[in-house]
């Protein structure tokens, strides 16, 4: 079976619940990255989530009777309701003395949720009054999630049609009140209780013969109590995929009718059928979601965007659609240069320096992997491991990576020759927008750099400690660097000396685009996107939706454009001088060019 997954763009927590009231619109709810949460929205079926409204605790559980009237609870016990598709939100206390589990919905005011110690709670006011429903058998331990779910029919029991506008989560005559629902809850925990291979309590068990069975296989467990001690196995926890450490975990499930459902679980993952289960499929495409690296417009129409995985899209819309062009690779691409679009000549890099060259933009050739000179004769060389890409005038190109390695070519053929460095620390980023002045960052603060095109490459110091991401000049004299916990370094001397100065946020920061001596912009994790119109000298964080990292920030040429790239598949695009970024998504393409 095959799903089709959808990512939110905006976070990387679990998912815990979410709701769909026809095939369009739906909502979710996920926790922040420390307190509190996101309540997202969606009207196209799950291919672009955007956040409703932030919350002070993490939601649990959320319903909406229809597109106006929404009802979202806390752990708890809190309620958030809406009456005017969550423009607004009313906060109602309740009675819940600790936390609340599990939730699931009868209706709009009506639910049963699961607290501490297995304690059942039911609610008829939409969250106002909670009551404790008396069982007779309880456990300390935590109730299992699928006796939860197969007394309220979530399990086993086969999806009955209803209408697309209908928002009940249950049947009507599922339970007629909250008495039915303990008796069968009291006697679905008994059962469970009494399951072969469990102990039970002594008066706990049936005479029968119904419990024969239950009763033999009990005994048989107390006999084995003074065998050998076998080691303890711990149960596989479900979930999807293939390998264990690869799992994709379910959190919850929803499905309009018998046909049309989502899941959604760990790390933002939303799968979603339209076949009553039977096929899956991945709805943006499992390319689209990789992190993306690197990108580059030469006008407002024609871009590429380069990542993980041997990904590298193209557009020729301005983002509205994109193309996967297959250039053969599986490795990370850490940068893509087109001089001009006549003739359309292009390279690109992977992970291991081996450059990737085209001569029309469709069909692409490696070129030869350079390799590192063994530390000693009797050694075997081995591959470098770069993490930046940078082209001076046309074709001449250099990159920088790990143990403080740098490669250059001369005139953008195969061939690429190390150079040498004062480091051996890791370089991150390089600039060479004004070869044979160059400048190359990396960690622990390292700045190397060179007058003559890298045939020696000298270190200065920056007096911190903070790795550097990233780096530009605007002239040969003045430039910026941004690194770790949203540190920000700049220079009016070439390189020489470097100044840190205050930038208001403490994300770390990837990527920087310098648009004049005085505008610049850098960009960072959890959608950290910071501008400065003063040189750097101060800086005003600009808010986004998503809290996905940025990896890189760029202008189109020739056009007043900014373009964003970062974590799975984010693409965001801005006029400059406008107050908003808007999403270009990579899931929108036609097919492959090969």
């Amino acid at each position: 079976m095959t799903w089709k997954l959808q990512r939110t763009g905006i976070t990387d927590k679990s998912i815990t619940d979410l709701h769909f009231i026809n095939a369009k619109e739906g909502w979710a709810v996920t926790p922040q990255r420390r307190n509190g949460g996101y309540i997202l929205h969606t009207v196209d079926g799950g291919e672009y989530w955007q956040v409703l409204a932030k919350t002070n605790q993490p939601g649990i559980a959320i319903h909406f009777v229809d597109s106006q009237s929404g009802w979202v609870l806390m752990g708890n016990g809190v309620s958030l309701t809406t009456a005017d598709g969550g423009q607004t939100w009313k906060r109602r206390a309740s009675n819940v003395d600790g936390r609340i589990r599990r939730i699931k919905f009868r209706d709009h005011t009506h639910a049963w949720g699961i607290g501490g110690g297995g304690t059942v709670l039911t609610t008829s006011d939409q969250g106002k009054n909670w009551e404790r429903l008396q069982l007779t058998k309880e456990e300390e331990d935590s109730i299992e999630t699928d006796w939860f779910d197969e007394l309220l029919g979530e399990i086993g029991v086969p999806a009955q049609p209803v209408d697309e506008t209908d928002s009940t989560v249950l049947p009507a005559d599922r339970f007629q009140n909250d008495e039915d629902f303990a008796e069968n809850f009291q006697q679905q925990r008994q059962d469970q209780r009494l399951r072969p291979g469990r102990f039970a309590q002594d008066d706990a068990l049936s005479k029968s013969s119904e419990n024969a069975e239950a009763i033999t296989q009990n005994q048989e467990v107390r006999n084995e109590k003074d065998a050998p001690i076998q080691p303890h196995r711990e149960r596989r926890r479900r979930g999807f995929g293939g390998r264990q450490g690869n799992t994709q975990f379910v959190k919850t499930a929803h499905f309009l009718n018998d046909q049309m459902g989502w899941v959604v679980g760990n790390d933002a993952h939303i799968h979603y059928t339209t076949d009553g289960g039977q096929t899956w499929e991945r709805q943006l495409g499992g390319r689209s979601l990789d992190n993306l690296r690197n990108v580059l417009f030469l006008s407002g129409q024609q871009g590429w965007v380069a990542g993980e995985n041997g990904l590298l899209i193209e557009t020729q819309d301005g983002g509205k659609t994109w193309q996967t062009l297959q250039i053969g690779t599986q490795q990370t691409l850490v940068g893509v240069h087109f001089p001009s679009l006549d003739p359309k000549w292009g390279w690109s890099m992977q992970r291991d320096g081996t450059v990737l060259y085209t001569t029309d933009g469709i069909k692409w050739s490696a070129g030869q992997t350079p390799m590192r000179p063994p530390v000693y004769e009797e050694d075997f060389p081995i591959p470098f491991t770069m993490n930046d890409v940078a082209f001076g005038k046309f074709s001449e190109g250099w990159a920088v990576g790990r143990d403080g390695q740098i490669i250059h070519n001369q005139d953008g053929g195969p061939i690429w020759t190390a150079q040498r460095t004062s480091t051996s620390a890791n370089l991150i980023d390089v600039e060479m927008k004004f070869a044979p002045l160059g400048w190359a960052v990396g960690n622990a603060g390292i700045v190397q750099r060179t007058i003559n095109g890298g045939e020696y490459w000298r270190h200065h110091e920056t007096d911190t400690g903070y790795s550097l991401n990233a780096v530009a000049f605007v002239t040969k004299r003045k430039g910026w660097a941004v690194g770790r916990y949203g540190i920000v370094l700049r220079t009016t001397d070439g390189g020489f000396e470097w100044e840190a100065i205050p930038s208001n946020v403490t994300q770390e920061l990837y990527g920087i685009c310098v648009l004049s001596e005085k505008e610049i912009y850098a960009v960072g994790a959890a959608g950290t996107i910071i501008h400065s119109m003063d040189g750097g000298d101060t800086w005003e964080q600009e808010h986004t939706d998503i809290a996905n990292d940025l990896y890189a920030i760029i202008k189109a040429e020739n056009i007043d454009e900014l373009w964003v790239v970062g974590q799975w598949g984010t693409i965001l695009r801005r006029e400059i001088g406008s107050t908003q970024m808007s999403s270009r998504q990579t899931g929108k393409s036609s097919e492959d060019k090969s």
